[in-house]
């Protein structure tokens, strides 16, 4: 079954009144919008439903939903690690330690309102790490928000592995500029043809210390994943998709690692939260603009994933007509227009397609 996030309806209709009862607005479309084929987990918020003339039409958007988390952990409120989804020392990162050729340390963990702070590894060859106790089959994105205020090697790394190494994939934030040709922000997976000690590509070129930063890694079904990389503003530094990783199930890990960089010396990661949720993150549908007669649709998106737009005049009625043909993202944002004609309202959801 298609999974459908069409939790933003647009309704485009005549400009009849300068204001809309918030109330109002979502009664009228929730009570059509939970009767109509797909539509799971609605969310009913009503987000200073914003009203915005364009020529006459009106736009009302409703709040967006959310997939299930599988895991989340907000780091800012914890006390201390929970050791329920936690440990952080396991024969699973010993076996990791040893691909690197490193000495697995217990790391130093403290909590505050910035989150996780990570330190530890400040020597040659060394490794450390927080790993989850459950597993994950793909699909599903993982979302995470780190900063570092301190780096000599890889300040944060990020794990996606297999019971016995079999299969793994991460992502590492070597931010010390003086590492020379190693600075950045790398990937690197099993089937990259490279090795666990390699960096692997380079996701990013001029990271530094004290930004946050939001790794997001979506794997399909099939194995495949695309790895991105935004800055605090949600600017997009850096992405690479097409990536066969394979299928799991896999261990999170977050860690941080020194091989062996110029400069030996003390490294520390902020977590600030991580989740994973089933599938691809829900797509927001962005304000409506309206040029000309014609309408553009825009929506947040992860690479490599496919979208259908749909357009329905009637809400009571479970047709939805497809809006051109699919779209297979290759950015953060996808567009598309359309043209209401004479038709005097029209709604719109976006499908992610399986």
């Amino acid at each position: 079954m298609d999974r459908v996030w069409d939790s933003l309806p647009l309704l485009i209709t005549q400009f009849q009144r300068s204001s809309v009862q918030c109330k109002d607005a979502n009664n009228k479309l929730m009570n059509h919008a939970i009767s109509i084929a797909h539509l799971k987990r609605f969310t009913r918020k009503c987000v200073a439903i914003s009203l915005t003339s364009f020529f006459g039409f009106m736009l009302v958007t409703l709040s967006p939903l959310t997939s299930h988390a599988q895991l989340s952990d907000d780091f800012t409120t914890d006390s201390s690690l929970n050791t329920d989804m936690w440990t952080t020392s396991s024969g699973l990162l010993a076996a990791l330690a040893v691909e690197f050729n490193s000495s697995l340390i217990t790391p130093t963990l403290s909590f505050g309102g910035a989150g996780m702070n990570f330190s530890g590894v400040k020597g040659v060859n060394e490794l450390a790490g927080v790993q989850s106790l459950a597993t994950f089959s793909p699909p599903f994105t993982l979302t995470t928000t780190v900063t570092s205020g301190q780096a000599h090697g890889n300040a944060y790394e990020i794990f996606l592995v297999s019971d016995g190494l079999g299969v793994w994939m991460n992502v590492a934030g070597n931010l010390n500029p003086g590492n020379g040709s190693y600075f950045g922000v790398w990937v690197n997976y099993d089937y990259s043809g490279l090795p666990f000690l390699s960096l692997g590509n380079k996701l990013y070129s001029d990271p530094s210390v004290n930004s946050l930063s939001t790794v997001q890694i979506f794997i399909e079904d099939t194995g495949i994943a695309t790895v991105s990389l935004f800055s605090a503003s949600g600017v997009l530094l850096g992405v690479q998709s097409d990536l066969d990783v394979g299928i799991g199930p896999f261990y999170l890990i977050l860690g941080q690692r020194e091989g062996g960089p110029n400069v030996v010396g003390a490294n520390a990661a902020t977590w600030k939260n991580v989740s994973l949720t089933q599938s691809a993150p829900a797509p927001v549908l962005a304000p409506i603009t309206w040029t000309d007669g014609m309408v553009t649709l825009a929506w947040s998106a992860v690479a490599g994933a496919t979208y259908q737009a749909q357009y329905t005049t009637d809400l009571s009625s479970a047709q939805w007509n497809d809006l051109g043909p699919p779209i297979t993202a290759n950015g953060v944002l996808v567009t598309t227009t359309d043209s209401p004609g004479s038709d005097q309202q029209r709604f719109y959801r976006v499908v992610l397609m399986p």
